[in-house]
């Protein structure tokens, strides 16, 4: 249930997120406790700052209670991704060309699933991650989750 009320509130609030040129990285609907939470994250090239997830926080907030698609209370917070944010879509693997990146696999290549390496080159569906100077290519359908990776 909860992946179905998180595509249709991305459908829903898509036009808000892009008519305030930013990116929607990521929607979740989850329950922690006894509580539900929608959780919207948003980006830009230059980074988001607090006033930006207050603008959408209102705007998405607004949407929601006109239209009302979730019929059970729940908690709407907006924020950015953080720094090690997933890579979800297309655009966001050509957007993070020559980023370090984690990925983990559904299914074992090469004897494993979880991969951290640069990530070279994305091209019809497919992307070359630089692991200790290997070249591995990985479909996106075989994507698990992929994210961003920091050393510290």
């Amino acid at each position: 249930m909860s992946q179905n009320v998180s595509n249709k509130i991305e459908n829903l609030i898509t036009p808000i997120i892009q008519g305030n040129n930013f990116d929607l990285v990521d929607v979740q609907y989850v329950k922690e406790g006894k509580e539900w939470y929608l959780r919207v994250f948003i980006d830009r090239p230059e980074g988001i700052t607090l006033d930006d997830c207050e603008l959408i926080s209102k705007e998405v907030g607004q949407l929601l209670d006109e239209s009302d698609p979730i019929k059970t209370s729940y908690i709407l917070e907006v924020s950015s991704p953080g720094i090690e944010r997933p890579l979800k879509k297309e655009k966001d693997y050509l957007r993070f060309l020559g980023s370090k990146i984690m990925v983990k696999t559904f299914e074992d290549i090469n004897g494993q699933k979880t991969f951290i390496g640069q990530l070279k080159e994305f091209k019809e569906g497919i992307i070359t991650l630089t692991v200790n100077g290997t070249d591995i290519k990985i479909s996106l359908d075989k994507i698990a989750s992929a994210n961003l990776t920091v050393d510290f």
